[in-house]
């Protein structure tokens, strides 16, 4: 059981998850706890202690700022407006405006093409221009060389005979289909000649 004098653990100036309180140094929280505790243990306990200290200090507003936020938004109203007022939740529906277009079911992607390097030869520059331009027309000019070359040799062999193609047989002649009597059927128009199959 703690003594009225030593300050609790859970106190409201006490830091969170059951540390030490703000108000107990280092060195009263290893001689209660009974264990040696060498001096540059003791020295960086207090230098931690202090950043933090300065860090609530300084963050202290935002903080402020956002539990008012978060019980504007919970609760529809400000702290010190009463309950038995009017109240109109506008802050409740922006918020699940938000949440809605955020993550929404079936968002729309817009897609943009990444920037990159469009051309592997240029790097738009004029000198790398014509430089790859002269290297396109010599390489132009060794492909017409290489065709002309390649259709002289081709023109001072001589033509191979072609082969005689031999000529397909006749086709079958078709079965001549007999001819079938005709007959004579009475319909409302008049008679009508009809063959029977």
């Amino acid at each position: 059981m703690l003594d009225e004098s030593e300050p609790s653990y859970d106190s409201a100036q006490g830091s969170a998850g059951g540390m030490a309180p703000d108000n107990v140094s280092a060195a009263d929280a290893a001689e209660r706890e009974g264990t040696p505790v060498g001096e540059n243990e003791l020295a960086l306990v207090e230098k931690l202690q202090k950043t933090i200290k300065g860090d609530k200090k300084h963050y202290g507003p935002a903080f402020k700022r956002m539990r008012a936020d978060m019980f504007m938004a919970m609760h529809g109203r400000d702290k010190d407006w009463s309950e038995k007022n009017y109240k109109a939740n506008i802050v409740g529906r922006h918020i699940n405006m938000k949440v809605a277009s955020i993550y929404a079911k079936n968002p729309k992607v817009a897609a943009r093409r990444r920037e990159q390097l469009d051309f592997a030869i240029w790097d738009e520059r004029p000198e790398s221009l014509q430089q790859a331009m002269m290297a396109l027309q010599a390489a132009a000019q060794r492909h017409m060389m290489n065709q002309a070359a390649a259709a002289a040799a081709v023109a001072a062999q001589p033509a191979p005979m072609p082969e005689p193609v031999p000529e397909p047989p006749p086709a079958p002649m078709p079965e001549p289909v007999p001819e079938q009597p005709l007959r004579a059927i009475a319909t409302p128009g008049g008679d009508a000649l009809v063959r029977e199959l």
